[in-house]
Parts: structure tokens; C-alpha cells; sequence
């Protein structure tokens, strides 16, 4: 059963007696399949491209970026992250922050592109 595509099932059940003549009752059973963490988030894009002006100001929003869950609750939230990487002998988080909860990316402090240069 996969509750992303039916997350709910209604069964009918009938109970039948031997005798003479035969009796017979029915019963619903509803089912709810519950949610497993089986789907991973999955982007809006596999690019993003953001630009922002030269020497912008500390905090500035450059973009954001967007990943959805199929799973429900809290299989299906989303945070986000900066994998650390270097860029000009820095950690990627020296230039840029990301909101965990809204995927908001926002410089850390001004981009000069002359000083980038080197």
C-alpha cells in the first residue's frame, strides 16, 4: 500500500451463519494508512541562478529556494542547510546564510567584485 497514492481504504465485511436459512450481517472497516518517511524532498529546480548588486549590504536577500516532501507531518518538513564548501579559501557560510525553515538566502557581507578578482 502506498498512501501517496490512497491514504485511505473503506473494506466491507460480511458474516455469513449455517443455518436455515442463512443470516448474514455486514461490517465497514475503515483503514488509514499511516505515513512512512519513503519520499526525499525534492527541489522546484535542479539550477538556481540569484545575482545581487555589488556591494550590496549585510543581510540582503539574494533568493530563495524551495523543496517539496510527498510524505505527511513531519516526514514531509523540510529544512535546509549550506554544504561547507571553500570559495576564494573561505567557507561558503563566510559570504552566504540560508533560513533553514524558508530556504531564504541572504549575503553575509558586502560582494565586492575588484576584491573577488584575486
Amino acid at each position: 500500500l502506498d498512501r501517496e497514492k490512497v491514504s485511505e481504504y473503506n473494506i466491507t465485511v460480511t458474516a455469513v451463519d449455517d443455518g436455515s436459512p442463512p443470516l448474514s450481517s455486514t461490517a465497514v472497516i475503515h483503514v488509514r494508512i499511516s505515513d512512512i518517511n519513503d519520499n526525499p524532498p525534492v527541489f522546484s529546480k535542479t539550477l538556481y541562478t540569484m545575482q545581487v548588486s555589488e556591494n550590496n549590504k549585510p543581510g540582503t536577500l539574494i533568493g530563495s529556494i524551495m523543496a517539496t516532501d510527498k510524505d505527511s507531518a513531519e516526514n514531509a518538513q523540510v529544512s535546509y542547510s549550506l554544504i561547507e564548501e571553500m570559495v576564494k579559501g573561505f567557507p561558503v557560510s563566510h559570504f552566504i546564510s540560508i533560513n533553514s525553515d524558508n530556504g531564504n538566502i541572504h549575503a553575509v557581507r558586502p560582494f565586492d567584485y575588484e576584491h573577488n578578482q584575486n
